[in-house]
């Protein structure tokens, strides 16, 4: 009898049987071996394991390697910060100023 049970979910998708173990152990090497497979094609999968029915864990590519996931995200971060002024890239007629502002009414009258 197989106890244990390997399911995938892409996205948000519905879950679809892969295979059933004897041992937990095997199942978790499949389930790593998968992923590996899934990092080489860039693939998105969550794999659910089962025990006789109920939800043991779940693994993805966080799980799998998360070193490399961690400092990945560190590094969206701090792009996602960084934004460039809309000064710096909008057009301007040759011979105009690069500061909008307008001059004081002492320089004026000078």
């Amino acid at each position: 009898m197989l106890a244990f049970k390997v399911a995938a979910q892409y996205g948000r998708g519905p879950e679809k049987f892969l295979e059933g173990f004897k041992k937990e152990e095997e199942a978790k090497k499949f389930i790593h071996e998968k992923l590996a497979g899934d990092a080489a094609l860039k693939v998105n999968v969550t794999y659910l394991l089962y025990d006789m029915g109920e939800l043991v864990g779940s693994f993805d590519q966080r799980h799998h390697d998360g070193n490399a996931n961690e400092s990945s995200s560190q590094q969206q971060s701090s792009a996602s910060t960084h934004r460039i002024s809309p000064l710096a890239t909008t057009l301007r007629p040759q011979g105009m100023p690069l500061t909008s502002s307008k001059p004081a009414e002492d320089e004026k009258k000078k």
